[in-house]
């Protein structure tokens, strides 16, 4: 499962490659059996080595492209926390509301990251 996922081919677009990048999360989450991957390992972290390396792939793999995106416009110290920001806003919409991240939701929550970024500056 982890280093196969396919992610959107970044444009060179900060807000429009994050929302990409975020729409194609909120999918994984809403049609797949990721929010059911993500709770075992949840479930079973701490407490066995193998779920515990497997959870620190599933983050590399799923924020490597987040990562990219933001690197190659931020601050390097802005990334890992807009990453947290950005992937940790879509798991809780999706996964713990159990609400749909619309594209509307994703929009206003780059937007607000993106501010805050800003306003660091």
């Amino acid at each position: 499962m982890c280093g196969t996922t396919e992610h959107p081919q970044p444009t060179g677009d900060l807000r429009a490659d994050l929302i990409r990048g975020l729409l194609d999360f909120a999918g994984d989450l809403s049609e797949g059996h990721l929010t059911r991957v993500l709770g075992g390992v949840f479930e079973r972290a701490g407490t066995d080595p193998a779920v515990d390396e497997m959870r620190q792939q599933l983050y590399a793999e799923g924020a490597h492209s987040l990562e990219a995106i933001l690197g190659s416009h931020l601050p390097e110290e802005a990334v890992a926390p807009c990453v947290a920001l950005l992937a940790g806003g879509v798991l809780v919409r999706v996964a713990l509301q159990g609400a749909p991240a619309t594209r509307d939701f994703i929009e206003d929550l780059v937007d607000r990251v993106l501010a805050s970024t800003e306003q660091r500056r």
